[in-house]
């Protein structure tokens, strides 16, 4: 058996085979990965927003049960949530309250932002 003969009787794919494999597995990806992005951010602003409608129910609680609302989100923990959440968008933001019996008007709600208070989400519940 000469090289020519040996080469032709082993099986393998060709380059064209290859390429066209390696085209339908970019162009999957093209489409996934964009897809995943946008649900993984959703799923990170839907947790956020369940952390504020949990933290407001807790707000409204302490205010009932206390006559005034809270000055700050220390106040209800562990009364009434066991720690304070961590944002899941990004670990520099922080929950916060806005607005508190020392400063008029005397309504607490809490909103998700950066130490600035910026780029963050405030509770979907709450009528400004």
């Amino acid at each position: 058996m000469t090289i020519s003969n040996r080469a032709a009787s082993e099986s393998g794919f060709t380059l064209i085979e290859l390429m066209v494999v390696v085209l339908i597995v970019g162009i999957l990806l093209t489409v996934a990965v964009p897809v995943y992005l946008r649900s993984t951010e959703m799923a990170k602003t839907n947790s956020c927003q369940t952390n504020l409608r949990t933290l407001d129910g807790a707000i409204q609680t302490y205010t009932a049960e206390q006559g005034v609302p809270p000055v700050d989100m220390s106040e209800l923990v562990p009364t009434q949530v066991k720690q304070e959440p961590n944002c899941p968008i990004d670990a520099g933001h922080t929950y916060s309250l806005i607005g508190n019996a020392l400063s008029p008007p005397v309504q607490a709600r809490v909103e998700c932002g950066d130490a600035n208070g910026r780029g963050g989400i405030e509770d979907p519940d709450h009528n400004n």
